[in-house]
């Protein structure tokens, strides 16, 4: 019977090492995810460091906000932006969205998202505010705009410059041919376009809905279902680590019988478990990658909120990465002190173990009597059972 009971307790330390690394990995993923203290600063900091994502918002904010059929030619931003060398591109992004705006853009989202799964809402309300943009186009920065898209298009040829000729004779908005006009026309040319623009920058709103205008309260079913998953997840990742633990307390049952056998009972589970906690760090990264791109698109969840997690997911990983290092360090450490402690008592005990003798010639009564500490011209017998001592025994 006790020798099943130690191979329970055995059985149950190896599901102890092998279960307590991935909640532990679980953990340190919640921990993150779902804190907006730490979340926070890894978005906005990978975000507001992507000159790329801010391009892309200004050609999509000033694309999809101006003033619709009245622009001139269908103006279509993202053409006009197309010859713009490296360094035009970064002058525009800096004059519309500066890094500062940015960044309290992406924080002010990311708060809406954690006010949505913590709060009563049916929607998360993801809003950027635009009025920043919408007042430097109007104080100036709708002629330096147009400066800078005008300056960057090819010359235009003899039809296009009779083109724009008869069109400065008129009231009408000039057309948008995307070439730059002749010398004598480019300042009147650039005036008449920057008047257009900034126009069609008081048309723009003063916020835009990161949802989608096309959000429905037919969608509000899904996004509850969505929340109540994601309380699930943030409860599993938080506790699971809880279900290994107590195996401690099925192997302290089955054959902890003193305390050298709890220091290495525990100790050592303990030291393999943080060991095989770190094994995932090499191979992090390529799940990663493999994660990301088996995410398929949805409707749960608006494509900007998608992109952010896509691209802040290496922020994410190190930060996890980190949080399960040191705690696998102290895992490690814990179950290492736990097995010395076990020794040191082990080596007392044997300078103190019990032996059995007989009455006869001995002067004491037969049974166990403590033996003093060994020396050279006594040695100790070694095939001598421990006695259970203390709260154990």
């Amino acid at each position: 019977m006790a020798g099943f009971m130690k191979l329970v307790a055995v059985l149950a330390a190896l599901v102890f090492v092998l279960t307590l690394p991935a909640t532990i990995l679980a953990f340190d993923i919640g921990q993150v995810l779902f804190s907006e203290d730490r979340i926070k600063p890894i978005l906005v900091d990978q975000l507001a460091a992507s000159d790329e994502l801010r391009q892309t918002l200004v050609t999509n904010f000033l694309s999809g906000s101006g003033a619709g059929p009245t622009t001139p030619g269908q103006f279509d931003l993202a053409r006009a932006a197309k010859s713009l060398s490296p360094g035009q591109a970064m002058e525009l992004t800096n004059l519309l969205l500066p890094e500062e705006w940015f960044r309290e853009q992406i924080g002010g989202v990311v708060a809406s998202l954690y006010a949505w799964i913590d709060g009563d809402q049916a929607r998360p309300q993801l809003t950027i505010d635009l009025r920043p943009l919408k007042e430097r186009l109007l104080n100036g920065g709708a002629r330096q705009l147009m400066q800078l898209l005008i300056d960057s298009w090819p010359q235009c040829l003899p039809g296009q410059n009779s083109q724009l000729e008869q069109a400065m004779l008129s009231s009408k908005p000039p057309p948008i041919l995307y070439c730059k006009p002749p010398s004598s026309l480019h300042d009147i040319y650039t005036e008449r376009t920057s008047i257009w623009l900034t126009n069609g920058a008081r048309a723009m709103p003063e916020t835009i809905s990161l949802a989608g205008e096309g959000a429905s309260a037919s969608a509000g079913p899904d996004l509850t279902e969505l929340k109540d998953r994601i309380h699930l997840i943030r409860d599993l990742a938080r506790w699971a680590w809880m279900i290994p633990a107590s195996l401690f307390g099925v192997i302290m049952a089955l054959a902890i019988r003193s305390w050298p056998g709890l220091t290495r009972w525990w100790g050592i589970p303990l030291a393999v478990a943080g060991i095989f906690s770190l094994l995932p760090t090499p191979f992090a990264k390529a799940f990663e990658g493999r994660l990301l791109r088996e995410l398929g698109p949805g409707e749960a969840l608006p494509p900007f909120v998608k992109d952010a997690l896509v691209s802040a997911a290496g922020g994410i990983r190190v930060a996890v990465l980190q949080a399960l290092a040191a705690q696998a360090i102290i895992l490690v450490l814990l179950g290492a002190g736990l097995v010395v402690v076990g020794w040191l008592l082990g080596r007392r005990g044997l300078d103190r173990r019990p032996v059995r003798v007989d009455s006869a010639g001995s002067g004491f009564p037969p049974g166990l009597v403590e033996q003093l500490p060994a020396s050279d011209s006594q040695p100790q017998a070694e095939d001598l059972a421990e006695r259970p001592t203390g709260i154990f025994g």
